[in-house]
């Protein structure tokens, strides 16, 4: 007979993903902002026994007032940069892994290898790397751009960075 199992992964972003979400009773409106909030989400979904922890990211805060006024209560204004975050994590969990987005359009190769390298080090080798390329203008202009690159353009650039990352680890920061 074969064995059956699901592996659960978790989301953080955000207090939620439900845009009312910082109105319940019970949620901590700058929660989104705390790690205290983190570090109780991470250790609730290490003991329910998920294999893993995510924060989405980007490197823009996409702000659309709709309806008008929601930005003025939205949680998705600001948030803590996730890799800094999740090894605060690392120290608070044992066995969860610790998955974050980083986009290989702002950022170099080198910079993304070393980010999570040290994460895999800092963790005990529990880093994973959600690899994507970025899409909004509101993140090139960021970076001193006037529009977001086309498509062909970005397509020629996730190796770059997604085939250095796995050898920065024989360069003397190699996870465990």
């Amino acid at each position: 007979m074969m064995d059956k199992s699901v592996i659960l992964g978790l989301s953080m972003r955000y207090l939620g993903y439900h845009a009312a979400g910082w109105r319940h009773p019970q949620a901590d409106p700058s929660g989104s902002i705390s790690f205290d909030h983190y570090r109780n989400v991470a250790t609730r979904a290490e003991k329910a026994g998920f294999a893993m922890v995510f924060l989405a990211d980007g490197v823009a805060i996409r702000a659309q007032d709709h309806p008008h006024g929601a930005l003025a209560q939205s949680s998705q204004l600001a948030d803590l940069e996730p890799l800094t975050l999740l090894s605060a994590l690392s120290s608070v969990t044992t066995d969860i892994g610790l998955v974050a987005t980083a986009s290989t359009t702002y950022n170099e190769p080198y910079h993304i290898a070393r980010k999570y390298a040290s994460l895999g080090r800092i963790s005990g080798g529990r880093a994973g790397w959600n690899i994507v390329t970025s899409w909004s203008d509101a993140e090139a202009r960021n970076f001193g751009m006037e529009q977001h690159p086309d498509y062909e353009t970005l397509m020629d650039e996730p190796g770059n960075s997604s085939m250095l990352s796995p050898n920065y680890g024989n360069r003397g920061m190699s996870m465990p």
